[in-house]
């Protein structure tokens, strides 16, 4: 424990005696006391003028290694190094301190146990990245392992300090994570060499990358390049491809047919150059299915041209259908229309067209279905849109005993013309069918919620509300002119004592499923939660907040200023932000009061823990990630954090399948 009426100054002469006296003790146990106990409370108040030497201090470091390992060590300096401006041991006016070889100086092979969280304990982003360039330091890291946070935070940095700063300088593996514009002063050798480690070492390269290294390449463009890209070809122009010569694209079409990720324009500058030349003829089942991923280049006029007893044969290819999801919509529609030109039955159009391609099947022709098992299990399998699903709704539903047993897809076709004729009890099922969450969620809209809810109302287990869709909770008032004059609506279906069950379900309901004549609801929702919870003000909690959940999302500024921070997690679920919920994010987050800390702390981790909130927000929120003076500078290492944080967002999409052409 330190004695708070002992100076500084004392404090670090403390530090030393202490340090002597430990080295002298005889007993390895009372080193302990003296390294582990007494010592290291004053480590943080050492100073220049009481260590006089870096034998000094290493002493220390060998000491500590001696008695607890490497890794209690590590501890130690950054005990040391702790610092909430300028680092330790670094001063540019001092010919002893002015190396900028600071990582290798003070931290030496105890880097291995380096964190990003140690890393910015030892000063800002703007004083650390002056170190980042040192060779000194960069040859430390090439014979380290360090964390992939780690790893991209350092990279970022020396961009910050050099955007030309040369990727061949760096370590192997932070070259995965440099940005594609630092490539482009590679010539066409050094990029042939470095794609090979790349391609081999990096998982997931930034198409920037691959496209600076195949730019550096020139218009001739050979076997041996497109070899050495192997799956980043995608970072080949449109103008490459175009230039390179038909018998070079013909002699890499075994890697050029397996590449994913190519762009409606690169596909068809291949598939066109290769049908000029006469090297490859579309016209049937088999040459269309060897393009392989090149598929979605064919021309629609092309595919048109084959016939549909073709295509039924290529279409039982898993591999290409997996292409040609990826193809132009109107690709896919001259696909689908070809192949119900086979039997334009309606149940010969189920079996015949692929269960993901189904959403283009004109409405005209989803009518009259046999009730059978057999159809009604491909209507369940495959994939629809809602106008679509509204048309065999009934026939699905009625072909099915068990409710829970229909597909989210069909589910959504829910409508009170559709389920008139079914009892009531099959009725209510298929209400509480459509309670499901994540991506098997039903999407449905106010018509329909309004149906379900007119059926259920009188239920004894109304109050019973996890067992209905959250979204029909929106309608549980009663439809009143006071709710439209006085924003007070009687929720008469919700009583007092299980008001707060009611709404914890409603926290997981879309609040945009308003329509304009109904969006007053919202308002009315909100004063009746917060009478629900004796919410007075705009100072929501964080248990107030789990019951809100999506609520937030209608909220004003007011209450986002003024909440606990749980409160920016919730908004990251919302469909859109108003801008005064954008204005009031911002205001809450640069006052330093959430777990993000204050602004001059903020990197690239900061903006990925926000989730979706920064492609909402302002340059306001922007320009606290660098404070340095010069313009260019600041511009810069704005547009990196964001492009960053875009690319690392755009990667989820395309994982959850929103995105998946690159070209999107």
């Amino acid at each position: 424990m330190l004695d708070d009426s002992v100076t500084l100054s004392s404090r670090g002469e403390a530090a030393i005696l202490y340090f002597d006296d430990g080295l002298s003790a005889a007993v390895r146990g009372q080193r302990y006391a003296w390294f582990d106990l007494r010592l290291k409370n004053y480590l943080p108040f050492l100073t220049r003028s009481l260590v006089t030497s870096a034998s000094q201090f290493w002493g220390v470091i060998t000491q500590r290694c001696r008695l607890c390992g490497e890794r209690c060590v590590q501890e130690t300096i950054r005990t040391y190094l702790t610092s909430a401006s300028a680092p330790k041991c670094y001063n540019t006016s001092d010919p002893e301190l002015n190396s900028t070889a600071w990582f290798a100086e003070n931290i030496g092979l105890f880097i291995t146990y380096l964190t990003l969280e140690d890393l910015n304990t030892f000063g800002s982003a703007q004083v650390l990245q002056v170190f980042t360039v040192n060779l000194v330091n960069i040859g430390l890291l090439n014979s380290t392992s360090l964390p992939q946070n780690l790893t991209d935070y350092y990279t970022s940095l020396v961009y910050l300090q050099d955007s030309n700063f040369n990727p061949l300088f760096l370590p192997l593996l932070f070259r995965c994570v440099a940005p594609g514009p630092a490539f482009r002063q590679l010539d066409a050798e050094q990029s042939m060499i470095l794609l090979h480690n790349l391609t081999t070492l990096c998982r997931d390269l930034d198409p920037q990358v691959s496209a600076a290294l195949a730019a550096n390449m020139g218009d001739n463009i050979n076997s041996n390049t497109i070899a050495a890209l192997g799956r980043e070809s995608t970072g080949l122009s449109e103008g490459q491809i175009t230039m390179a010569p038909a018998s070079v694209l013909w002699a890499s079409f075994s890697i050029l047919s397996t590449v994913i990720g190519w762009n409606q324009g690169q596909a068809m500058a291949i598939i066109q150059s290769l049908m000029l030349s006469g090297a490859v003829k579309i016209n049937s089942a088999s040459t269309l299915t060897a393009l392989g991923s090149l598929v979605t280049g064919v021309p629609s006029a092309t595919l048109g041209s084959i016939s549909g007893t073709e295509l039924l044969y290529a279409s039982q290819d898993a591999t290409f259908i997996t292409y040609m999801q990826t193809a132009p919509t109107i690709l896919i529609q001259t696909f689908v229309t070809q192949l119900i030109t086979v039997n334009p039955n309606p149940d010969s159009i189920l079996q015949n067209v692929p269960d993901s391609m189904s959403t283009e099947i004109p409405r005209s022709l989803l009518q009259g279905f046999s009730q059978n098992s057999v159809v009604v299990e491909k209507l369940n399998r495959k994939t629809w849109r809602h106008e679509q699903a509204v048309l065999f709704f009934d026939t699905v539903a009625l072909g099915i005993d068990n409710s829970d047993n229909m597909s989210s897809s069909v589910l959504q076709g829910f409508t009170c013309t559709r389920v008139a004729s079914m009892t009531t009890t099959k009725i209510k099922k298929l209400v509480k069918a459509c309670r499901r969450k994540g991506k098997n969620r039903v999407a449905l809209r106010e018509t329909q919620l309004t149906c379900m809810y007119n059926y259920i109302k009188e239920e004894s287990n109304v109050t019973s509300y996890n067992l209905y869709p959250p979204d029909m909770l929106l309608y549980y008032s009663e439809y009143r002119m006071c709710c439209i004059v006085f924003d007070v609506c009687s929720y008469s279906k919700v009583p007092q004592d299980t008001c707060q069950d009611y709404f914890s379900e409603l926290g997981d309901a879309d609040f945009s499923v308003f329509s304009d004549a109904l969006s007053f609801k919202r308002t009315a929702l909100v004063n009746n939660v917060k009478t629900c919870l004796g919410i007075s003000g705009t100072v929501l909690s964080s248990d107030n907040l789990q019951v809100l959940g999506n609520m937030v999302c209608v909220l004003d500024g007011s209450y986002i200023q003024n909440s606990d921070q749980l409160i920016l997690q919730k908004l990251q679920n919302c469909n859109d932000l108003t801008d005064e919920q954008v204005a009031a994010i911002e205001t809450l987050l640069t006052s330093g009061k959430t777990q993000y800390g204050l602004p001059a702390t903020w990197n690239r981790e900061t903006l990925d823990n926000l989730g979706v909130l920064p492609l909402y927000l302002t340059s306001s929120f922007y320009k606290n990630f660098s404070k340095v003076t010069n313009h260019d500078i600041w511009l810069c290492a704005c547009i990196m954090c964001a492009c960053q944080f875009l690319q690392s967002f755009l990667k989820v999409l395309r994982k959850n399948g929103v995105c998946p052409d690159r070209s999107e």
